[in-house]
């Protein structure tokens, strides 16, 4: 991980790693790298790694297997952020998916409501017009009532007059 393919193939790690899957991730993908550093240098100190020109025939196992590393951390920053992403894609289709059904709940709903209001008060126009040519109180009021309680299906109906004299409601 010493030579200048190494560094930049670490540091390129390091970077998808942030951009993929974030801070956390990425700096986690930055102590690798530099775990990775900090060995190969300790095994050159110590003198276990001899540093030879790249690619040349007998240079020792360093030579391949610091390429295939490489190449293993890209492919795994890769492969995760893939299922990563799709985990978070399923969630947001299946979030997507619920509030769309919740949303047309509503709308069937709403729909109902306004065919319900919008028959009421055609039932009440209509109710008002016939209601209208009555003259007498007593005989109006009885109609009201009736036509109320057939044309709603209301269980009971009444209506109050106000007794202004004695301040009181009485039921006609």
């Amino acid at each position: 991980g010493l030579d200048l393919d190494a560094g930049i193939t670490l540091f390129a790690f390091t970077a998808i790693a942030f951009i993929l899957f974030g801070r956390a991730i990425g700096i986690g993908a930055m102590g690798v790298s530099l775990l990775t550093l900090g060995f190969g240098g300790w095994q050159i100190v110590t003198g276990e790694l001899v540093v030879t020109p790249t690619y040349v025939a007998g240079a020792g196992p360093w030579t391949i297997l610091v390429p295939l590393a490489s190449f293993a951390l890209f492919l795994g920053a890769i492969l995760l952020s893939q299922v990563s992403l799709l985990d978070t894609l399923q969630t947001q289709l299946n979030r997507s998916r619920e509030l769309a059904r919740q949303l047309e709940e509503e709308r069937t709903l709403l729909e109902q409501r306004v065919t319900d209001r919008t028959r009421a008060l055609s039932i009440s126009a209509t109710l008002s017009r016939q209601l209208s040519t009555i003259l007498d109180p007593d005989i109006l009021v009885e109609e009201v009532v009736t036509r109320l309680q057939e044309t709603f299906d209301y269980y009971h109906t009444h209506i109050y007059f106000l007794d202004e004299t004695a301040q009181v409601l009485r039921m006609v």
